[in-house]
């Protein structure tokens, strides 16, 4: 949000023409609840302004975000990260 303050941001995203793209993808995969437990409410806020800001609408919803919000265990973690197509 500093470099949107500063008039800069255009800058950056001239630089990096595939940021908005990479963000609105993992952005489906996004919780504010679950981001909330573990580096709270300050960071997800400004999670939130930012992708607002860049008029980012995807946030996860349905199964991943059950998968989410499920306690952690082996099968869950794995079948959270098979939904993303990405294990790591």
């Amino acid at each position: 949000m500093e470099l949107a303050k500063q008039d800069r941001l255009d800058t950056v995203l001239k630089a990096l023409p595939t940021l908005k793209a990479e963000l609105t993808y993992d952005a489906q995969f996004y919780d504010a609840a679950t981001a909330e437990k573990y580096v709270g409410p300050q960071l997800v806020k400004a999670v939130e302004e930012a992708l607002d800001y860049l008029d980012i609408k995807e946030r996860s919803g349905g199964i991943y975000q059950a998968l989410l919000r499920s306690p952690r265990n082996e099968s869950n973690v794995l079948a959270a990260g098979k939904y993303r197509k990405f294990l790591g």
